[in-house]
């Protein structure tokens, strides 16, 4: 065990009891994971991201039944069950929604198929990883004509720097970044030299979902103070974009959100990813 895991595993809490999923018999299905309350470098908007935000925009304009697992149920246990059962349960023409409001980190590819020699991850408060590869295997069960976004306000940037390094344990940063260092030491010293993949669910032409994601893999997503309230800066600003035209292909929300990030505050990209055909249809829809 490296210093970096044995550091995170002094903080960790007790496994919590599985949640429960159930949709009945919805069609606009969709689940929330997110959490501030990490151990180590803590974040402020995630809580907000879901409960003010997404939340409210599938249920009052999207008419999607949803369920949240929120911060003290955010384990591995419960994010892959969660994942598992919207896909297992899906039926033909129905709308999924999976989205996660976190940190992102990376670890080191154990099977070979990340060039850069390191796979994209989400980082659970309880300390644990949901690789991009696991996330994959679900998404692959899906059935024909079931649509599934997947959202993700996190970073999976492998660059890091003395300023990320300050930033997370002085509270005086009104923003901090959505990311956190690999739990192998050497590679939390240089990994900013190695480059990382486009995409998290690469190649986009095999996806048979879409992906909306904070920023691609080389900056961060920021958590924010937004006129004195913090959330993450890709979901505060790409609610409002829905808000405004609900019912726009995912290829216009990705043009429309420019007009908002990046900006001279947050200089981070958003990515909207998947085949062409699935980027033309109507949001969520």
């Amino acid at each position: 065990m490296n210093i970096f895991q044995w550091f995170l595993n002094l903080f960790k809490k007790k496994e919590v009891p599985k949640v429960e999923i159930n949709f009945g018999e919805a069609t606009r299905k969709a689940v929330f994971v997110a959490a501030n309350n990490y151990s180590f470098n803590p974040l402020r908007g995630c809580i907000n991201d879901v409960q003010e935000l997404w939340k409210k925009l599938f249920e009052e304009i999207y008419g999607f039944k949803c369920v949240t697992v929120l911060e003290e149920q955010e384990t591995k246990t419960n994010f892959m069950d969660a994942l598992n059962k919207l896909v297992d349960n899906a039926k033909e023409d129905d709308s999924l929604v999976f989205m996660y409001s976190g940190h992102g980190t990376s670890v080191a590819d154990n099977d070979g198929d990340e060039e850069d020699g390191r796979d994209e991850a989400l980082y659970l408060r309880d300390g644990s990883t949901v690789r991009d590869d696991e996330i994959r295997v679900i998404l692959d069960k899906l059935p024909k004509n079931v649509k599934l976004t997947f959202i993700s306000d996190s970073c999976y940037s492998g660059t890091i720097s003395r300023a990320f390094l300050n930033t997370m344990n002085d509270n005086s940063f009104y923003s901090v970044p959505k990311f956190m260092p690999p739990s192998d030491d050497m590679d939390a010293v240089c990994i900013n030299s190695l480059p990382l993949k486009k995409t998290m669910f690469y190649p986009e032409e095999d996806m048979n979902h879409v992906t909306l994601s904070g920023t691609n893999s080389s900056t961060y997503s920021w958590d924010a103070n937004i006129d004195g309230k913090y959330f993450g800066a890709f979901s505060y600003y790409a609610v409002k974009v829905l808000i405004e035209k609900p019912d726009m292909t995912y290829t216009e929300f990705g043009e429309r959100i420019k007009a908002f990030l990046p900006s001279s505050k947050y200089s981070q990209y958003p990515q909207v990813e998947g085949k062409k055909e699935n980027k033309d249809k109507k949001v969520f829809c």
